[in-house]
């Protein structure tokens, strides 16, 4: 009975427990199932935890299997032992579940994560297409800013330089005029009084001649008569030949009369007017065989060490690619401090190749092309031409081609060398204001690129006008085209006493800079070395040209540079337009394929030559100024130019950036 009592009490205990542990057990999962919805209300993409749906679909139904297996265990309540069991299995599947679970919620937090992690990176994607959207928006709207101000610069500075031409050229005429007016007035007057004197009594003495040689016709008709008295009559026919004699001398006068009255009137012939131009200047030689460009710079540096003069190799090669894109930027300066051998390079230069050359010493003075080419003297009737405008005239390829005022017949004492090559030097250019004497010359030689040389209409554009008389009387100019046989190299003196290049004149120029040399060579630089007699022909330098479009491989490189090169220089509102570009691409494509780094010195050189310029005078400690240098700064150490590097830094130093160029070492000498 006793024992009945303690398995009924047992039976009880294993029902409370079972139910218990049930209630357990369905309160654990509804508490997961529960976290797992929440969780899947804050994840935004539900469809990728469909798994987990189905997982606790399978749990639900598991449980519901338990429920089941707990109602048949009060059925049978009576079997302690069995129920026992089934009680340890449904704690161990209890635990299980607790198990399968809590590898579910790590899924769940890897998932979270995963989903954190991507919805983080779009965010910062987008966040970086964002700023890459503004960073392109505010270059656009400051380029277009910055062309807006640079045309508005250009425009106010081309009126003001018209307004200066006008005002110059008329009060240049009005004082003309003014001084010779009146004497022009006066001796026309005279000379008209003298000319109607003279033709009256050159008339006179016509009717005279005339019924003389009537009387003689009439005495030699009556030879019996006249040789009856001959004796009579030699005295008179004696009187008659003094008389013609006078004749002939008063006609004489009067014709040397009528020429000074067509010369003050601007009549005459276009060779006479003409004829200094037609004086040469350049002596004809021998033309050299062809050879090639890599021998032409040997015979270089060798020519230039045997004249005493040490120059790097990195300045004789700018020097030369300077020269050989002439068509994009015409003008090669050379400035520096006096002494440095800016004027000997040059010469030295064009001895070894084989070139004519011209030295032209610019005088303060100068203010107008005239200084440089010559001008008409209304006075005289005659043009009054420069060296280089006779030199010029020589080298005309299309010499007495019609329609361009040459003369129909070109005196005998013309000696056309346009098969050569001349180099011209402006010895101290900046003495006078360059942009008034070399400017306008500066354009027509730019726009030599632009025209068809064979084509009359088309090259006339770029061909100079020589004013040779006065209009409606003759040929009142004469064209000149100055072809790419005909370079120009200024040197620049930087003191004092000299001007500064405006950046029309720098964008249209290479400019190379002569530092302080550190080695002072005391070697003899006298004539006493023997120069190449034989010239350069002009289509073996024509020959050495490279197209901007036969490019190799370092098109791309090249124009990637250039797009930095012109952010730099944007910052500091100095950016530069498709003519710089062009010249850049140009000049690379140009420097001489030999030795390795040819690409990094040609675009450091077009660093040097053609921007830093443009930093002389500003303030290094400007923000702009120092974020523009440092971007500069940056493409030279991939350009892997130590030199440039040191120089570069070296000019940030002081108040003012003053940028003296690169010192490069000289091969041969210590530095």
């Amino acid at each position: 009975m006793i024992w009945e009592q303690l398995i009924s009490l047992l039976s009880i205990v294993s029902i409370f427990i079972a139910l218990l542990v049930t209630g357990l057990c369905f309160s654990a999962y509804r508490t997961a199932a529960k976290r797992v919805h929440e969780r899947e209300k804050r994840l935004p993409d539900a469809t990728q935890f469909e798994n987990l749906r189905i997982k606790i679909a399978e749990t639900e139904s598991l449980l519901q299997g338990y429920e089941s297996e707990v109602q048949g265990a009060r059925e049978l309540i009576g079997f302690g032992k069995e129920i026992r069991g089934q009680i340890d299995e449904l704690l161990s599947r209890r635990d299980g579940l607790r198990g399968e679970i809590a590898g579910i919620e790590k899924q769940v937090a890897t998932l979270q994560r995963e989903y954190n992690k991507k919805v983080g990176e779009s965010v910062e994607r987008l966040s970086v297409l964002d700023q890459n959207f503004m960073k392109a928006k505010r270059k656009a709207e400051r380029e277009i800013e910055e062309h807006r101000d640079e045309l508005k610069s250009s425009l106010r500075e081309l009126e003001g330089e018209i307004s200066r031409q006008k005002e110059r050229v008329q009060q240049e005429r009005r004082k003309q005029l003014y001084e010779t007016q009146h004497e022009f007035d006066q001796q026309l007057t005279s000379l008209q009084i003298e000319f109607e004197h003279a033709k009256v009594g050159l008339q006179e003495k016509i009717d005279e001649a005339n019924s003389l040689d009537q009387r003689l016709r009439e005495l030699s008709t009556n030879v019996e008569q006249l040789q009856k008295s001959q004796s009579k009559l030699g005295g008179e026919v004696d009187g008659l030949k003094e008389q013609k004699l006078q004749l002939k001398q008063d006609i004489e006068r009067l014709e040397k009369v009528w020429d000074r009255l067509l010369q003050q009137t601007g009549g005459g012939d276009d060779a006479e007017r003409t004829s200094e131009l037609w004086q040469p200047v350049i002596a004809p030689a021998e033309v050299a065989v062809k050879y090639s460009e890599e021998m032409c710079l040997e015979k270089v540096e060798t020519y230039l060490k045997s004249c005493g003069l040490y120059f790097s190799r990195r300045m004789v090669y700018a020097f030369h690619t300077s020269l050989k894109v002439a068509e994009a930027s015409p003008l090669a300066v050379l400035a520096g401090i006096s002494g440095t051998g800016k004027s000997e390079l040059p010469r030295r230069y064009a001895e070894a190749v084989g070139m004519n050359f011209l030295p032209l010493a610019v005088q303060p003075r100068w203010d107008s092309p005239q200084d440089m080419f010559g001008f008409f003297n209304y006075l005289e009737n005659r043009f009054r031409a420069t060296e280089l405008g006779r030199a010029l005239v020589q080298m005309d390829s299309h010499a007495g081609e019609a329609g361009r005022g040459w003369p129909s017949s070109i005196p005998d004492s013309h000696q056309n060398l346009s098969g050569q090559m001349l180099l011209v030097l402006l010895d101290e250019m900046n003495l006078a204001r360059v942009e008034y004497y070399f400017s306008d010359f500066l354009s027509k030689l730019e726009t030599r690129r632009g025209v068809d040389p064979n084509n009359p209409e088309s090259r006339r554009k770029a061909e100079l006008s020589l004013e040779i008389g006065r209009t409606g009387i003759g040929s009142p100019t004469m064209n000149v085209f100055v072809g790419p046989n005909v370079l120009f190299v200024g040197t620049m003196n930087e003191d004092e006493t000299t001007q500064t290049l405006s950046d029309k004149v720098i964008d249209r120029s290479n400019l190379l800079r002569f530092g302080r040399p550190k080695t002072l060579s005391l070697e003899n630089t006298g004539d006493t070395y023997a120069r190449p007699s034989a010239r350069l022909a002009a289509s073996n330098w024509n020959d050495w040209l490279v197209p901007t479009e036969d490019m190799d491989h370092d098109r791309e490189r090249t124009d990637e540079i250039i797009e930095s090169l012109n952010e730099a220089m944007s910052i500091i509102r100095r950016p530069f337009a498709h003519r710089t570009s062009r010249a850049i691409r140009a000049y690379v494509a140009n420097y001489p394929r030999i030795g390795e780094a040819t690409f990094n010195c040609a675009m450091a050189d077009q660093i040097e030559q053609k921007l830093l310029p443009k930093f002389r005078g500003l303030d290094p400690s400007d923000p702009e100024v120092r974020d523009a240098l440092d971007r500069i700064r940056g493409v030279i150490e991939e350009l892997e130019d130590a030199e440039f590097l040191e120089a570069l830094r070296e000019s940030r130093n002081g108040h003012q950036i003053a940028w003296s160029g690169v010192d490069r070492a000289i091969e041969g000498q210590a530095v």
